[in-house]
């Protein structure tokens, strides 16, 4: 199960790709996350875990598996979550326009034996969520660039 949505972005890329990667301060900007705090007192780097928590689905542990921040003009990051039965992946990228605005790309992808069930649960949410993180980091990052 699989949701992806994709976000113009009046804003440089960079600018974007800071807000993005700046996990523990999501909450200040969108309602579909309450706290997110590393676990390692990491920073966004390959292996850093960190514990997610949001309105209406219990706690979880999500641990970075990728950064790209070597791309010119691109940079994103994966991390993935999981227990018996299920993982999730998430990808966050950003890329830049040629008018100097960005895109930025969110998706989550559920695998495994217990992956149907809680798409049939919560697929709405989840969908829902993915939307406010996308509309949530343009309204910041669009602010920061006026500001």
């Amino acid at each position: 199960m699989r949701y992806e949505t994709s976000i113009e972005i009046d804003a440089p890329f960079e600018r974007v790709w800071d807000v993005m990667k700046d996990v523990e301060r999501w909450h200040e900007w969108t309602a579909s996350i309450r706290s997110v705090e590393y676990l390692d007192g990491g920073t966004m780097q390959v292996g850093s875990r960190a514990r997610v928590r949001q309105p209406k689905l219990p706690p979880a542990t999500w641990r970075v598996s990728s950064v790209d921040e070597a791309s010119e003009g691109k940079r994103s990051f994966t991390w993935t979550a999981g227990g018996p039965g299920m993982r999730s992946v998430g990808t966050h990228s950003v890329a830049a326009r040629s008018d100097g605005g960005t895109v930025a790309t969110l998706s989550i992808e559920n695998t495994g034996l217990l992956a149907r069930l809680f798409w049939t649960l919560l697929a709405g949410t989840t969908r829902r969520y993915v939307d406010m993180e996308a509309a949530g980091l343009k309204a910041r990052s669009e602010a920061a660039t006026t500001a």
